[in-house]
């Protein structure tokens, strides 16, 4: 689960915490994983 920070002002709303933070929660897939797979030498 991702928490993505809305800014609720421009829809005419209070952000009601404390610090201006309201995040809405998702299970889309947001950002790049990216990984290096490396084989060693076979010793056979």
């Amino acid at each position: 689960i991702h928490n993505n920070p809305i800014d609720l002002s421009r829809f005419g709303c209070k952000n009601i915490h404390p610090h201006g933070e309201v995040f809405l929660p998702t299970d889309e897939p947001h950002g790049i994983i990216s990984a290096t797979m490396v084989r060693s030498a076979s010793k056979l």
